[in-house]
């Protein structure tokens, strides 16, 4: 029988393969493949596949309503968190901001992050996510502010609200 997983109306299907599906927020699934090939359903049409399968080292990611965005991704990288590690070679800031969102105890808002797209590569401990942010913030000066009960906000130094 074929093994399926289902997250936030995300379907993957291992068609022999080893994969890891992430569940970055409430509307963000990522689906790596590192080895073999998955086959993805999205809004959990099961009967259909609805886009090409992942094969080794390829990455789909679907957020929301945007279109799935497929990438690659080197097998180390690929649930580098089962070893305690997130490893990060790279990757965009705001994917890395997400990927720790697991390990912190509040949720990130990153609306006033100025340039998400920046390029960070690292090998951060899971246990340590606190002293991984802190080295984030530090190197893309960022600020840190308590937006309410389980969230902060975080803020690019340079940033200035368009009037």
């Amino acid at each position: 029988r074929p093994f399926r997983v289902l997250a936030a109306g995300v379907e993957a299907q291992a068609l022999g393969t080893e994969f890891v599906v992430s569940k970055l927020d409430f509307e963000s699934v990522e689906i790596s493949v590192r080895e073999g090939i998955v086959g993805v359903g999205l809004g959990g049409a099961s009967e259909g596949l609805a886009v090409k399968p992942l094969e080794a080292e390829e990455v789909l990611l679907v957020d929301g309503d945007a279109p799935a965005q497929r990438g690659r991704r080197s097998v180390d990288e690929i649930g580098s968190w089962v070893d305690e590690v997130l490893l990060f070679d790279q990757r965009g800031l705001g994917e890395v901001l997400k990927a720790l969102q697991p390990y912190l105890g509040y949720r990130i808002d990153t609306a006033m992050v100025i340039d998400l797209d920046r390029p960070v590569s690292g090998t951060f401990l899971t246990h340590r996510a606190e002293e991984a942010l802190a080295v984030l913030m530090q190197t893309y000066h960022l600020e840190m502010r308590a937006r309410g009960r389980g969230w902060v906000e975080l803020q690019s130094a340079s940033y200035s609200p368009a009037r």
